[in-house]
Parts: structure tokens; sequence; C-alpha cells
């Protein structure tokens, strides 16, 4: 494909935490072929610690143009992926076109920059890039690890063989799919342009085994308390047909809606089985949850349904009387106390003027000589 030396600058940047240490790689020497991948089905899922051990992958190869070694395999429903780039700036890889006959391509760019690991799953529309969850998508990468070991970048990561997400490229069985990389000997920004790209190469799916010691498996979903507007748990536990907890394995939450069901989120599983996602729920009322595990491994596929109750939140208490009422009675106490007041005032000058009335000494009145009084 076409790589282009900018990615628009709004881009968000998903941060995951930075994995392993600078310990080198144990893994098999590149092998002599010239181009075509044979991602082959093994029994366990790759361990995401940039390192490549002598068993983990089906194939690797060195690609001429960059010298970007690939290393591949799939377990269920996970493709795993490794590169060792000849530089210590971001490495990329390019996954054919999302749909067919379009020049959509699945584009994953991954970097580590000062303490930053950057795992970007995105679309590249042949002229510009978005990250998935920008235009309608979901971050579909399942985990991811870096190490810069001297001068070079050592990257693993999984992503889902046929996810949910119509922005990402969809990997079937037996099938083949065209692929690149390129690479940044310098630069961890992922605006910056390329060093090196190679051609297209071929990537190969092969069969899944028809025969082999199959385990079933079984999700129970967990309750949850929910209340409109307020963050909770999404959860559900994974375990064997033993009742054993199984680890480290992607389970799939969805909720059914008017238009059909709703992706949430992907989490990993613990080494009790468990796998938790936060939801916050937009409106009360009884909702259906899946809970999928697509397989992986020698373990068969498996889910659960769920129906929970959505309350709505507590409203505030009220006040004492209606609002109407309550303003009306303030008014009538204001009133009642500027007229309580004028009341009191004239009461205590008219008290005043009655007992300085009462002090005042009467003097015995005497008739003038035109028979008048004077006091």
């Amino acid at each position: 494909m076409r790589w282009r030396g900018a990615v628009v600058a709004c881009l968000a940047i998903s941060l995951l935490s930075f994995a392993g240490g600078p310990s080198s790689p144990v893994g098999p020497a590149a092998a002599a072929h010239t181009g075509d991948l044979d991602a082959a089905y093994m029994n366990r899922t790759t361990s995401v610690d940039a390192t490549f051990a002598t068993d983990e992958y089906s194939d690797n190869f060195t690609e001429a143009a960059t010298g970007i070694t690939i290393y591949v395999q799939y377990s269920g429903n996970v493709l795993g992926v490794g590169l060792e780039s000849p530089g210590v700036g971001w490495v990329a890889l390019t996954l054919g076109g999302v749909l067919v006959g379009s020049n959509y391509s699945d584009l994953l760019i991954f970097s580590y920059d000062a303490g930053t690991w950057r795992a970007l799953d995105m679309v590249d529309h042949g002229w510009e890039r978005h990250l998935d969850e920008a235009i309608g998508g979901t971050d579909d990468i399942i985990a991811s690890a870096g190490i810069v070991d001297g001068t070079r970048l050592r990257v693993e990561f999984q992503i889902p063989l046929d996810s949910a997400d119509d922005n990402d490229h969809h990997f079937r069985a037996n099938e083949t799919y065209p692929l690149s990389v390129a690479y940044n000997a310098t630069s961890p920004d992922p605006t910056t342009d390329q060093t090196a790209h190679s051609p297209q190469l071929l990537l190969h799916v092969g069969p899944t085994p028809m025969v082999m010691n199959w385990q079933a498996t079984a999700v129970r979903a967990l309750p949850a308390a929910l209340i409109v507007g307020q963050a909770a748990t999404l959860a559900g536990q994974l375990r064997d047909a033993s009742g054993t907890p199984v680890r480290d394995q992607s389970l799939e939450f969805y909720q059914e809606t008017t238009f059909g069901l709703l992706y949430l989120g992907l989490a990993r599983t613990t080494s009790m089985g468990k796998a938790s996602i936060e939801y916050e729920p937009r409106a009360a009322g009884t909702w259906t949850f899946h809970i999928v595990f697509r397989g992986a491994g020698p373990y068969l596929p498996s889910n659960e349904t769920i129906q929970l109750v959505v309350i709505a939140p507590a409203a505030p208490p009220g006040p004492l009387l209606p609002v109407d009422t309550g303003i009306a009675l303030v008014i009538l106490v204001v009133l009642a106390g500027v007229w309580g007041s004028y009341v009191f005032v004239a009461s205590q000058l008219a008290a005043i003027r009655k007992s300085g009335r009462r002090a005042l000494p009467r003097l015995p009145s005497s008739k003038g000589e035109g028979g008048e009084n004077h006091s």
C-alpha cells in the first residue's frame, strides 16, 4: 500500500503498559523462503512479552527491502504477530483491503517513546488515516508489548482473526491475504515519514486441525448493579469442562439494542478466569447482554446471555412545600415582619407620649382681668 508521512494531528493515542526488559530474544532464525508467510494453527496463543521463543510461532520471514522480521501463528480466533525492526522508531503492519475491491486498509502502528508505549489500531483510506474508534470502530488490539533493544525495536501483539469491527480485516482459515510492513529508523512519532516500506507480501492462514484434544468451555455472567448514568462493571468468568478457570483468553461483551448487537468491549481473563469491562448505562429498563468466547487453542467457543435490570437514579428529596406555595409564604413572612416593625414602633411612640404627659406638673389657674384663665 502507499504509506504517507502524516497522521491526522488530533489522533488520540492508545497507551498500554510497557512490557519486557532489555534481555535478548530467544527465537528461531528467519525462514529461508521469499515472501509467503504461513500462519499455521497452534495449540496455544502467543505470550505477549516482546520475546520470540523457539516454538512460539509457526513461521517467520525477514523482508529484504526493510530488514523487518515478521513472526506469525494463530490459535482459535487469535492471530499472533511479532515484528523485529532494524530501527528504534515506529514500526507498522498493513493487513490488506478491509473491503473487497476497496483501498481501505487495516493499519497497526507501534512505537516506544520516552516511557510511553503506543499501539494504534487505524484505518488507511489511501489519502488519510483515522483511528478506528474515531470513525465508529473499535480498538481491536487484544494485547501488545514492545522492547527497544540497542538499535532494534521488538514488538508482539494479538488481534482477532475475525473481529466484530467492520473497519478490521477479516481472516479465515485456509485462505491467503496481502500484507506489508514499514518502519522509521529513529523517530517513534507515528506522524513522521517512513525510512522504508516493503512491497506486498502474502499471508496464508493455515487450516484448522480436524482432530485434536478439544476442551469444552463455559462462560458465566456475573451479576451487576446497574444505575443510569453511573459507571458499573460487566464481568464474566471462563471455565473449562472440569470447572477449572481458563486464564489469558479474550471475552467480548455485547448489548442487545433496537438496531442489533452493540459491541461494548473486550477483556482478557485473569488467573481466576474473570474478565470485566467498565459500562455506563444510558437508559433504565431490562436489557440483554451477551458475553462471548470465540475459542482459542484446544478450547472450544462458548457464550452466555444475561438479562440485567438498569434502574433510574434516585430522585433528590423535594421541598416540603410546593415551590409556588413556598415563595408566597416567604413573601407573607417578610411583609408581616415589616408591618410588625411599624406597629411596634408606633406603639412605643404612643407610650412615650402618654408617659410624658403624666409627668408634667399642673399649676393652679387664675382669672385675668378680662375673665380669661391663666395657668
